[in-house]
């Protein structure tokens, strides 16, 4: 086996899936004695680095670090250039996360359902930060 293996990871430089990916480059570099090289390919809500890869050859030395958004991608957008199922095999999983709520220290809330009856009581007032659609926000679907 020669050449070097790539691992392409959907979001920007310095977030933790790169983080994970840098890492897990390190280790696979040593433990194979070959280059393993991280590329970021972000854009289309994590949709651009899967579409790469799915072209990729079926040599083994291209790989997807990728996230939950992999999984719910095709829910999100229905013009997807590959099939999240049929076109990819999960190896293994890399890491665990949690999802946090928080807010503010001087919010009015504290609690989920003191934040959802007041997102009910005034749904136009209410406002989160996120990544954008098809990443971890999924209530807002592409058309």
């Amino acid at each position: 086996m020669s050449g070097r293996v790539l691992l392409i990871e959907p979001f920007g430089a310095g977030g933790g899936p790169d983080l994970v990916a840098r890492a897990l480059a390190g280790s696979l570099s040593e433990r194979r004695r070959r280059p393993v090289d991280v590329e970021n390919h972000p854009g289309g809500g994590s949709t651009a680095a899967p579409a790469l890869v799915a072209k990729a050859p079926a040599d083994g030395n291209t790989l997807l670090v990728s996230t939950s958004a992999h999984a719910y991608s095709a829910a999100v957008a229905h013009d997807l250039p590959y099939d999240p199922l049929r076109d990819f095999v999960a190896v293994t999983p890399l890491t665990r996360q949690a999802y946090v709520l928080v807010a503010g220290r001087h919010a009015a809330v504290s609690r989920l359902r003191e934040l959802v009856a007041a997102a009910k009581a005034r749904p136009s007032v209410m406002r989160f930060g996120s990544t954008g659609v098809g990443t971890g926000r999924t209530s807002e679907r592409r058309r």
